[in-house]
């Protein structure tokens, strides 16, 4: 298959949950250029500013990529995209207004271009690889615990639990520059499929039902559906955004494995004051940001990776977890300080 007989279909689905007020995740999708461009953004800072941060990113990266010509160069138009969006977000965040200060946005990107797919992004909505029967996610969150995870001091079990598990390191607007991750390029084959999604299906439901949805004989204009259902099901506490792209046909159905799979974002903290006021605290150059997601309910923990990590590659990563666990404790003592001067300030979270 060439890359001009490359064809794609999709389907997208996002619910407001039946906890929240609003949804503040955002998404497109258009054909520019570029090529096939899908967004998803999920908003952060009180009622008003989570869902202006979010669209606000996704008007400024769509404009940003749409505006660019065929032939060119996709990485520095990508990065040129997420600085000028981060800009924009950042200035209405620091314009004074009370109910937008502090706000942030996560940000995904999937560009498709012929049979090629690149990825960029910025917190934790995810992007997913489902190929011959496996779902494969594609990029690393942007989070506190994953950092934890990354430099041995926790497993991905151990995270799936962790009282932090909501804390951004990275987001949309919350710092004058923002560092986006870019993946890729991947060729693309015929029957496989990507799934883009914010946290409120990641953080309630495990790979291995994610998968199970796909290897069943649903339609591709029904997967979305078959998945916000099962965040859903699980108290539906968080908005919830899915997009989903069949890449050629799709294939007969398959056997999804046994055991555990999930992502590392698992059960929600009680937002902290400082954060809900869109206060941030500054630690090795790293923005913590804790969205006020509410707890997941007890059926909804547990949630964890299926990765493997052999005694050789924990000994060799335990200079640097050392160092990342002083880094921790710091960051942690100075987190406990702020919970406590703006106590007064906390608001109970949905139970």
């Amino acid at each position: 298959m060439t890359s001009h007989e490359m064809k794609l279909e999709i389907s997208a689905l996002s619910e407001t949950g039946y906890v929240r007020e609003e949804n503040q995740d955002r998404m497109s999708g258009s054909l520019i250029p570029l090529g096939h461009v899908l967004i998803v953004a999920d908003g952060m800072g009180g009622h008003k500013g989570g869902a202006l941060a979010a669209q606000l990113t996704v008007e400024e990266l769509q404009t940003q990529l749409a505006a660019a010509p065929a032939d060119a160069p996709i990485e520095d138009t990508i990065r040129g995209a997420f600085k000028a969006a981060n800009e924009t977000v950042y200035q209405q965040a620091h314009a004074g207004d009370p109910t937008t200060e502090g706000m942030g946005s996560t940000a995904l990107v999937l560009l498709v271009r012929g049979e090629v797919a690149r990825l960029a992004h910025v917190g934790d909505s995810r992007a997913y690889l489902f190929r011959a029967g496996r779902l494969k996610q594609l990029t690393r969150d942007h989070t506190l615990v994953q950092r934890m995870v990354d430099a041995g001091m926790l497993t991905p079990e151990e995270a799936a639990d962790h009282p932090d598990a909501s804390i951004l390191a990275r987001a949309m607007g919350t710092r004058a520059e923002v560092e986006v991750e870019i993946s890729g390029p991947l060729v693309l084959r015929d029957g496989d499929a990507l799934l883009l999604c914010s946290d409120g299906l990641t953080g309630y439901v495990p790979e291995r039902e994610i998968e199970s949805v796909l290897c069943g004989s649903a339609a591709v204009q029904d997967i979305p559906g078959a998945l916000v259902r099962l965040a859903l099901d699980r108290g539906g506490r968080d908005n919830v955004t899915v997009q989903f792209v069949q890449v050629g046909r799709r294939k007969a159905r398959c056997h999804p494995r046994e055991g555990k799979g999930g992502g590392v974002s698992g059960s929600w903290l009680r937002a902290a004051a400082a954060f809900a006021l869109g206060v941030g605290l500054g630690a090795g150059g790293v923005f913590l940001h804790d969205r006020g997601k509410p707890a997941a309910p007890p059926e909804a923990t547990g949630i964890s990776q299926d990765r493997s990590r052999e005694g050789s590659e924990r000994q060799g990563m335990e200079q640097s977890g050392r160092e990342a666990e002083e880094e921790m404790k710091k960051v942690r003592s100075e987190l406990e300080a702020c919970r406590e001067r703006l106590s007064a300030f906390e608001q109970p979270k949905p139970r």
